[in-house]
């Protein structure tokens, strides 16, 4: 309700829609700008999300005739208001219960910014009961554990208990008089500070007093030192133990240090009594330990002291280990290579040797055998050695026609796609003409260099030796068709015919079928043969290009 006071007319405000309708009205301040600030609620909360979450509270402001419920940024939830205080610098302070202090340095705006406090930032408790300010513009807040006073330009935050003459700790309410005192209101009566214009302390030094690392202590001065720097430690000195001690006196200070681990740490450590730390699992990396005396009014000490230090990684983590070790590795790849280099040199001019001396040696001599075999013939055309002598120069023919597929296959001069569909295309040509059969045959251009290996090569022209041999001899065609392709990495080839096929019951093995088979499983690939009576034969091969597929299943169908 409003009073106003020349009429003394008085207005009641219907409250906004939401929690403000159920809670209770706790506090009021005026800014600079005339507004009225209302504080509600009774149940607590964290400004920074410690302690349990408000159902009821917050704040209102009523400019003009008119409340509206304000929510702040950074303000999570809605606090529970014991006390509204406008300061000299026109910022507006509440106590949010058990949620710390709260400040709003621009009210006016239409989303204020709430900056939080709490017992991270020096505050005695966060359970904060009111607010009041002195001649200077430090703020005290009363909470109950004592009596705070905050240096807002710095941070600083000094306790006040019964030990600095405070009646009792639980303080609920607080004012200052004319006379720049403050009061404080608190269950067992009423206690009277006269702040002391702000003075500057000096604090005492932090000395490091003792060293330990995996709990052999470190020669160090008689007094300790402010500095320790250049120490290298293995990874398996652990643990770390640092012990500090301010040593002189200060006027008010109660001995607390703040310490930070840089390379580890983000944020400086809460003040605290503690005079020594332990670090136990530290990864590789550079460190530096700093420690600072924190005085009674929340100031630390001007230079921390320090103590730096490396923990070096494991020896297979260091630089020169890795640098050997990548060394030794290419040392070993290039080593490795020219092995192989070689041997494949050495491959090759065995391959080379053997097909010369096949072809210079064993095939001129069965050649030689072929023709006098002939003439011997013609010379008994009609005599009793006839027979004998016939057999001996058909078979001599075919060895010399065996003996020039081995030395093809084994020349390492032909290991290309080119001489594979070169040769196989001579082959089905003399075959299929001499039966009178068409053909049509389809392979990759005759220019590409594409090289296969050896053993490719050999098996693939087997196979289609075998299969066109088959179509030509036993199918009774008119019409043959050979393809051969490249799909990514396969290579596939399919010998067809329109002769007059075969029954599923037929045994193959006279037709090589079982033979071409094992070698498409050789080459890791694939066979399969579909013939049906009266429509003839397709045989189709898929191998892989590259070497052995030894994960893949083989085998051959035939339908």
């Amino acid at each position: 309700m409003r009073w106003q006071r020349d009429t003394g007319a008085v207005r009641s405000f219907v409250l906004p829609d939401g929690p403000a309708r159920s809670s209770e009205v706790t506090a009021f301040a005026e800014d600079r700008a005339g507004t009225v600030w209302v504080g509600l609620g009774d149940i607590g909360v964290n400004l920074k999300g410690r302690g349990r979450a408000a159902e009821r509270g917050g704040l209102l402001r009523i400019r003009g005739d008119r409340p509206e419920s304000v929510v702040l940024d950074h303000q999570p939830g809605e606090p529970d208001i014991r006390w509204l205080y406008s300061d000299r610098a026109g910022r507006l302070w509440f106590a949010a219960g058990r949620g710390g202090l709260g400040r709003v340095d621009d009210p006016t705006a239409a989303r204020p910014r709430a900056v939080a406090y709490g017992r991270a930032d020096g505050l005695s408790s966060e359970m904060v009961n009111c607010v009041a300010e002195d001649r200077w513009g430090r703020i005290y807040v009363g909470t109950n554990m004592g009596v705070d006073r905050l240096e807002v330009a710095t941070g600083r935050i000094r306790n006040f208990g019964v030990a600095d003459g405070l009646v009792a700790t639980d303080v609920t309410s607080a004012a200052g008089d004319d006379s720049g005192q403050l009061w404080f209101g608190t269950s067992s009566g009423i206690s009277m500070l006269r702040p002391e214009e702000p003075a500057h302390v000096t604090l005492p030094g932090v000395r490091i007093m003792s060293l330990r690392i995996g709990g052999i202590a470190r020669p160090l001065p008689g007094l300790g030192t402010f500095a320790l720097g250049d120490l290298e430690l293995s990874a398996e000195d652990a643990p770390i133990e640092i012990v500090f001690a301010g040593v002189e006196s200060a006027p008010g200070w109660k001995r607390q240090y703040r310490f930070r681990l840089d390379g580890a740490d983000k944020e400086w450590s809460a003040p605290t009594e503690r005079h020594e730390v332990n670090y136990t699992r530290l990864a590789p990396g550079a460190y530096r330990f700093r420690v600072q005396a924190w005085s009674a009014d929340g100031g630390p000490s001007p230079e921390p002291s320090f103590v730096a230090f490396r923990i070096l990684p494991p020896v297979w983590r260091r630089w020169w280990f890795l640098a050997a070790a990548g060394v030794a590795a290419a040392v070993l790849a290039y080593a490795g290579f020219q092995y192989r280099l070689r041997m494949l040199l050495e491959v090759e001019r065995v391959r080379t040797g053997i097909a010369t001396d096949l072809h210079d040696d064993i095939g001129s001599s069965l050649s030689q055998i072929s023709i006098l075999s002939e003439v011997a013939r013609r010379r008994e055309e009609h005599g009793p050695g006839a027979a004998p002598l016939a057999s001996i120069a058909q078979l001599s023919r075919e060895i010399v026609a065996s003996m020039s597929d081995i030395v093809w296959a084994i020349n390492p001069q032909r290991d290309s796609l080119h001489d594979l569909t070169r040769r196989m295309r001579a082959f089905a040509s003399e075959t299929f003409g001499a039966m009178d059969v068409r053909l049509r045959f389809s392979a990759p251009p005759d220019e590409d260099p594409m090289p296969i290996q050896a053993d490719l090569r050999r098996q693939v022209f087997l196979i289609f030796k075998e299969a066109a041999t088959n179509a030509a001899t036993h199918s009774g065609c008119r019409e043959a068709t050979v393809d051969l392709a490249l799909n990514s990495d396969w290579l596939t080839l399919t010998v067809a015919d329109d002769g007059r096929g075969m029954k599923p019951e037929e045994d193959f093995e006279g037709h090589g079928l079982r033979s071409m088979a094992e070698r498409a499983r050789a080459l890791g690939g694939e066979l399969q043969v579909r013939s049906e009576p009266g429509r003839g034969t397709t045989v189709t091969l898929r191998a892989p290009l590259r070497g052995r597929g030894g994960w893949r299943r083989s085998h051959y169908t035939g339908a």
